[in-house]
């Protein structure tokens, strides 16, 4: 692909690269190394390349269909408990040993073909962190008034979401902190009909 005007870097798109290009990630990690000359820098880009949260990983055909249900209670001193509840998935931390993304990345299954992995938790929008259990305390500090959501997907080792018949994996919970019946409004892509 002959470059006509302006620099190489213009040149490239996201799916085409010049023969003698490199893909975009790398240019960005060089551009950084020199442009910054600090490795706060560098590895705050090297951390943003490497985010896989928001790319799809497909269930594999040979494995059952998961399901993600969310219960929630109220906690007696404050705040929220909430309960996953899923079927042909395996909750876990990644394997003792991994050290190495790239291993990560693809399906993970037990020795029933049931796929492996953790959960992220959403509140109102902003990851507050993974999950390799079932029950979490929610503080009563992550709500302000009104209503709030409560999304939770499910993951592999990789923090790539698992995908079904073209849909994320996701359960998400819109509720009112304040009200005696706090889930407003829930939507499960894939439901469990007897968790609640």
């Amino acid at each position: 692909m002959p470059a006509t005007s302006g620099s190489l870097l213009q040149t490239m798109t996201r799916n085409s690269y010049p023969r003698f290009a490199v893909p975009n990630a790398i240019w960005v990690l060089f551009l950084a190394t020199v442009l910054s000359n600090g490795s706060a820098a560098v590895e705050g880009v090297k951390s943003a390349v490497m985010d896989h949260s928001h790319m799809p990983i497909t269930v594999p055909e040979s494995s059952p269909s998961p399901s993600l249900s969310l219960i929630l209670h109220k906690d007696l001193m404050s705040g929220f408990n909430l309960r996953l509840v899923t079927e042909n998935f395996r909750m876990m931390p990644p394997p003792v040993g991994l050290t190495d993304m790239g291993n990560a990345m693809g399906a993970s299954t037990d020795e029933y073909g049931v796929i492996e992995g953790h959960a992220h938790l959403y509140i109102n929008g902003e990851k507050i962190q993974r999950l390799y259990g079932y029950d979490v305390h929610l503080p009563a500090s992550q709500f302000h008034a009104g209503i709030n959501q409560i999304s939770v997907s499910i993951n592999n080792h990789g923090h790539m979401y698992w995908s079904n018949n073209g849909r994320q994996v996701i359960a998400t919970l819109f509720i009112a902190p304040d009200k005696e019946q706090s889930v407003r409004h829930r939507f499960e892509s894939f439901p469990i009909t007897d968790a609640r």
